[in-house]
């Protein structure tokens, strides 16, 4: 499996940060999997995306999806079948890299009832 390590992009980071502020959540693998699960939940496929891993922030597939991390290899490849696409290290990575960009997470910051803070890419 070629999914070895998440890298977060720079972008990512600083909405990592922000997210991990206002939510109280310490672990940034736990808002990256939200981001994930919610893609996944997606009815049309992703556009493959270019996200460029340009941080200093990064995990190890292990560390990204926990004591589940089987379950999740195994949601993205039911997501490759169901987007009609073959389930190589290749696409894995692309459809993986591809998920999170899409996604907004609806956490708000007490301050701000309106605000939606986006899920960074990871």
């Amino acid at each position: 499996m070629s999914l070895e390590h998440v890298r977060v992009s720079e972008q990512g980071r600083a909405q990592l940060i922000k997210l991990k502020r206002y939510t109280n959540i310490q672990h940034w693998n736990t808002l990256c999997r939200w981001a994930f699960c919610l893609s996944l939940a997606e009815q049309s496929p992703p556009a493959p995306a270019k996200v460029p891993a340009d941080s200093n922030v990064e995990m190890s597939w292990k560390t990204f999806g926990g004591p589940f991390a089987e379950v999740y290899l195994a949601l993205l490849k039911e997501r490759l079948r169901r987007d009609g696409l073959e389930v190589t290290d290749e696409n894995l990575t692309i459809q993986f890299r591809s998920t999170s960009p899409r996604n907004r997470l609806p956490l708000r910051r007490p301050e701000d009832k309106e605000h939606h803070w986006a899920l960074p890419p990871c």
